[in-house]
């Protein structure tokens, strides 16, 4: 053949890959390629009661109008002042007992001579379990067992029977747990993810077979979900590392999902994951061009050996 010929032909099969590259690359694009997100394919939940709180700091605060009372007689309204009987804050556990108390008692006890006014009790439960929060409880101080309840479901169980108070927390929570799959539902064992919740996270080294967090408290009583961020990292052809960002919104009770992942699910030991199509079509997009422009490198030097050879009169067998 011509050698003219083939330089031609080789400038034009260089051409056509590297013409060929770019338009796989832009069709791959334009259908979503490397753009691809994870998506939700299901979602559940199944409602759950509230739980005790096996841990939590509060501020116990009594306060009401303090008269100087003798007996008998009993002194006029307009020398008592409100003010605070007792302001306390400590950590419990399940439960707090033996917090003082000072109650409103009826005749005829002689005791109404000491405390004839209504006291107010205001109990703040500022953390859950390591979690921040805000539940504000207020009530009468009356002798008795009673039960307060938050708009949310959230309670406490108010024993104040014998001068003391005793109370027992009890929140709602939220738990997520999340089966995250390829393309036709593989499991995606080499891959990692994280939950994060406001300050709180969670880590999974392995998604086999499923991720569980810890139930999260609401974080007031008229809270009935928590915005989380679920956070996947699969490793991809030809060996990097693609993270998917996927909104969580858990609702009081267990939340279960099922999130799919746009890979194949099968694996290339050593190079993760092979992508969708339009991945696939990428990767081949950039080896056209690239061989394209290998071919025209040589065209290039054969090209330039050529006018060597002719402006020094050597024949073309020699080059």
């Amino acid at each position: 053949m011509n050698p003219l010929r083939e330089h031609a032909l080789g400038v034009g099969i260089a051409l056509l890959l590297i013409v060929v590259g770019i338009i796989l690359i832009v069709a791959a694009v334009v259908t979503n390629g490397f753009g691809n997100v994870a998506t939700i394919k299901s979602y559940s939940v199944t409602p759950t009661s509230p739980i005790p709180a096996s841990s939590f700091t509060y501020n116990y605060v009594e306060y009401g109008p303090l008269c100087n009372v003798t007996i008998p007689p009993v002194q006029p309204l307009s020398q008592c002042q409100l003010g605070v009987l007792f302001n306390i804050t400590g950590v419990g556990h399940a439960e707090v007992t033996g917090l003082p108390l000072w109650v409103t008692l009826q005749p005829p006890s002689i005791a109404q001579h000491y405390l004839i006014y209504n006291f107010t009790v205001v109990l703040r439960i500022l953390n859950v379990n390591g979690y921040s929060t805000n539940y504000v409880y207020t009530f009468t101080a009356s002798v008795g067992k009673y039960t307060f309840y938050q708009p949310n479901g959230a309670y406490i169980i108010a024993d104040m029977s014998d001068g003391y108070s005793t109370f027992t927390v009890y929140v709602p929570s939220a738990q997520a747990v999340a089966y995250v799959v390829g393309l036709g539902g593989f499991p995606l064992t080499y891959s990692t993810a994280s939950l994060e919740c406001g300050t709180h996270s969670w880590w999974f080294t392995s998604l086999v077979p499923e991720l569980v967090s810890q139930p999260i408290p609401m974080p007031n009583g008229t809270a009935t979900s928590i915005p989380c961020t679920l956070y996947i990292s699969v490793p991809v052809f030809p060996g990097k590392v693609q993270t998917y960002k996927v909104p969580l919104n858990l609702a009081i009770g267990k939340n279960t999902y099922t999130v799919e992942v746009p890979v194949s699910g099968i694996y290339v030991p050593g190079y993760g994951y092979l992508g969708t199509l339009p991945d696939i079509l990428i990767w081949i997009g950039f080896a056209l061009i690239i061989i394209g422009v290998v071919v025209l490198l040589i065209e290039f030097y054969h090209w330039r050996r050529a006018r060597l050879a002719k402006a020094y009169g050597i024949p073309p067998y020699y080059l």
